[in-house]
């Protein structure tokens, strides 16, 4: 099966600390934080691959330095991708992730992602792919419209988080 996943990538630092930090302290990792790929709709594709389905990415990457790490990190785990923002010098959307060792909690700082006002040719997609089912995370909302709008002409079904809906 194949599945069309629409939304945000992130490249996500992740610390592992001991414990958070008082205000106004430096605190300094174990080790060296963990650089991946991710993002809700990014993540849910890197999972469906590695469980043997077939996905297809459609987020903004943009022309930055963290291009080359994101399109690698696609490829080792056999994702297809299309990029909203492909000709754009666009700054990456950097998630920190701060996670304490002894029980797990989290603090993430992030930035929001831009909008893109892009061409998009949900209906070409559909027809050069037979997505047997479309997952939309809340992000690039215009985009995700066109797509679900497309894939409910198609009888796909689309799956998308309560909070997209307002």
């Amino acid at each position: 099966m194949k599945g069309l996943f629409l939304g945000l990538t992130t490249i996500d630092i992740q610390y592992i600390i001991d414990q958070f930090p008082a205000p106004d302290s430096n605190v300094k990792s174990p080790g060296a934080p963990d650089i991946l790929v991710g993002g809700p709709a990014t993540n849910a594709a890197v999972t469906y691959s590695h469980l043997g389905g077939r996905a297809h990415l459609v987020s903004a990457f943009g022309q930055n330095a963290f291009n080359p790490f994101l399109q690698e990190e696609l490829r080792k785990f056999n994702i297809e991708h299309r990029d909203l923002a492909a000709y754009l010098e666009e700054k990456p959307v950097i998630a920190s992730v701060v996670t304490t060792s002894d029980n797990g909690d989290r603090t993430i700082f992030t930035n929001q992602p831009a909008d893109y006002d892009i061409s998009f040719d949900s209906r070409g997609l559909m027809e050069e792919n037979q997505f047997d089912f479309v997952l939309l995370d809340g992000f690039y909302m215009q985009k995700a419209h066109e797509v679900a709008c497309e894939a409910g002409r198609r009888d796909i079904p689309v799956n998308i988080p309560e909070h997209a809906c307002g």
